[in-house]
């Protein structure tokens, strides 16, 4: 497999797993119906995409264009994602 289409499906592997313990051990969400897992883990997979897609964003305006130092960039990156995917988490998605 190419190291692209492996680093995919380990990606969506890795946001199952994030969802499901997220849901049960971080945020113990009660909801139960289709209808409202349905929605949780369809605003799980948007906010992952899309802090995946600041990143890749930052990475190509700071690092490519500007000449920031990559592994600077990186980190303040994976300091936004986790600090944004936890506030989606506890305020959208997984809401009591």
């Amino acid at each position: 497999m190419r190291e692209s289409a492996a680093s995919g499906v380990a990606w969506v592997f890795a946001v199952i797993f994030a969802y499901i313990t997220n849901r049960i051990f971080v945020f113990e969400s009660r909801v139960r119906h289709a209808g409202g897992l349905f929605r949780e883990f369809g605003a799980f997979i948007f906010a992952r995409i899309f802090s995946g897609a600041v990143t890749v964003a930052a990475m190509a305006v700071f690092v490519e264009h500007m000449g920031f130092n990559d592994i600077l960039i990186l980190t303040a990156c994976q300091i936004f994602v986790v600090i944004f995917n936890y506030i989606a988490s506890k305020w959208i998605i997984f809401k009591k």
